[in-house]
């Protein structure tokens, strides 16, 4: 290939970050940046297992994000209200809202797209405030 094409498999060549963090009985997360060899854009996969969630609540510091059911579904909590997904919804959250994501009882993978704020090499890519209690508040 070209030297201005990178490509990635997101679960073979993308190392999980959730696994190291203590995180591996609730979900992967792989974020694809740096291996991609990316200025423009971010790159992440999320596989939340059956009926947990993500572990805290977080939002951004700069970066927007786009989230893309690819397959099984769920619900996002978002400031104070919920919104349900299933396979092929797409839902952007502007960097100042806080959002946590559940699965459902089949589990739920998200692609999900930013900026190239923060380390991508840090779970969140470094520019994520989190909030451990965010879902029963």
């Amino acid at each position: 290939m070209a030297n201005n094409v990178t490509k990635v498999h997101l679960l073979d060549d993308i190392k999980d970050l959730a696994e190291p963090a203590g995180f591996g009985d609730q979900l992967e997360t792989r974020f694809a940046r740096a291996a991609l060899n990316s200025k423009e854009g971010a790159l992440g996969f999320q596989r939340i297992k059956p009926g947990q969630r993500q572990p805290f609540g977080h939002k951004q510091k700069e970066q927007e994000e786009i989230h893309v059911v690819i397959a099984g579904s769920g619900r996002v909590k978002v400031d104070h209200d919920f919104v349900d997904l299933v396979q092929y919804d797409a839902i952007r959250i502007s960097p100042d809202v806080v959002r946590q994501f559940e699965a459902g009882p089949d589990g739920m993978d998200l692609i999900i797209f930013g900026s190239p704020a923060g380390d991508p090499t840090k779970v969140g890519g470094g520019d994520s405030i989190t909030y451990k209690k965010f879902w029963d508040a």
